[in-house]
C-alpha cells in the first residue's frame, strides 16, 4: 500500500474556529464597556426609595369579588379601584375552579379602572 504525501494545511476549520473566537471576544467586550464612564457622584443624607403599592384583587370559588380583602359588588369594582394609586401593582388572585372567561373579565375591569400593572397569583405545586 502507497501512502500519499501531505503537503498542505487546510486552512478552513483554523478559520472557522477563529472567527468563533472573535465573535465571543467582540460580544463579551461589548458587556465589559457598558457603565465604565467613571462619575463622581454627589453624595446625599438620605436615599428613598418608594416600594410599590400591592393592591390584591380576589376572585373568590363563588365569583365574588374582593380588593385587598373587602368584598365589593362588580358593579361598583371599577369605582372603588379607582381610588388606588394609579402606579400600584394589581396582583389578581382567582380561585382555580373558575374558568378563563371569569378572569379575564376581572382582568378587564383593572384595565377599565386605569391599571397598567397587573399579575396573577400562582402556586407552585409541592412535589
Amino acid at each position: 500500500m502507497e501512502e500519499k504525501e501531505f503537503n498542505y494545511i487546510n486552512a478552513i476549520p483554523l478559520v472557522d474556529v477563529m472567527l468563533v473566537l472573535l465573535t465571543i471576544t467582540l460580544t463579551t467586550a461589548t458587556f465589559i464597556t457598558q457603565g465604565s464612564i467613571k462619575v463622581n457622584l454627589p453624595t446625599a443624607a438620605v436615599s428613598v426609595e418608594k416600594e410599590p403599592v400591592v393592591v390584591n384583587v380576589t376572585m373568590s370559588s363563588d365569583k365574588r369579588l374582593f380588593i385587598n380583602k373587602t368584598e365589593v359588588t362588580k358593579e361598583n369594582f371599577c369605582d372603588t379601584l379607582r381610588k388606588e394609586d394609579k402606579e400600584s401593582v394589581i396582583e389578581v388572585s382567582a380561585d382555580k375552579v373558575l374558568s378563563i372567561d371569569d378572569l379575564t373579565q376581572v382582568l378587564g375591569y383593572v384595565q377599565e379602572a386605569g391599571f397598567k400593572k397587573m399579575s396573577i397569583k400562582t402556586e407552585i405545586p409541592s412535589l
